[in-house]
């Protein structure tokens, strides 16, 4: 018999463990919203979520402890308007947003729907990537401000 006409092994069921080398987080829910399970890194992200974040947890909790911990962080300011941006990206089929963590960092966050109709939830730091943007921003801005207020005449070279 050829190893193409052997019958294949029954998968083993799936250990997320194997993911925790990964830097990104990630997190699958059952079509209830509800945690099946998540990956070590999630909990690097979510600190503040150690205590709560456990097989069959809602969604919607989850969210409102991260909510309470901005609250208590130094941007107070961006929690209410976060729940309600979180939910409505949590809400599409595929969505993406980008959120600034108690810690300061930033954290993109990109929610797939599965087959089964729940979802994986992959998290990513984008602070680096943040920074940069930022620092281009700046010296963008910098240099259009020479560029309109210069007296002389500007030549540039390729």
């Amino acid at each position: 018999m050829s190893t193409a006409d052997k019958p294949m092994p029954s998968a083993a069921p799936f250990d997320p463990s194997v993911l925790d080398p990964i830097d990104d987080g990630f997190l699958l829910l059952d079509a209830d919203d509800r945690v099946v399970w998540f990956t070590e890194p999630v909990l690097r992200f979510f600190p503040h979520l150690e205590e709560y974040l456990r097989p069959g947890v809602s969604f919607s909790d989850l969210v409102e402890h991260d909510v309470d911990a901005k609250r208590q962080s130094r941007f107070p300011g961006e929690a209410d308007s976060w729940r309600e941006r979180r939910m409505d990206v949590h809400a599409r089929s595929h969505g993406r947003i980008d959120g600034r963590l108690p810690t300061g960092r930033w954290v993109r966050t990109i929610d797939h729907t599965t087959a089964e109709g729940g979802r994986i939830v992959h998290y990513r730091d984008v602070t680096e990537d943040r920074r940069n943007v930022e620092e281009a921003t700046k010296f963008t801005a910098l240099l259009h401000s020479t560029i309109e207020n210069i007296s002389q005449g500007i030549c540039a070279y390729d």
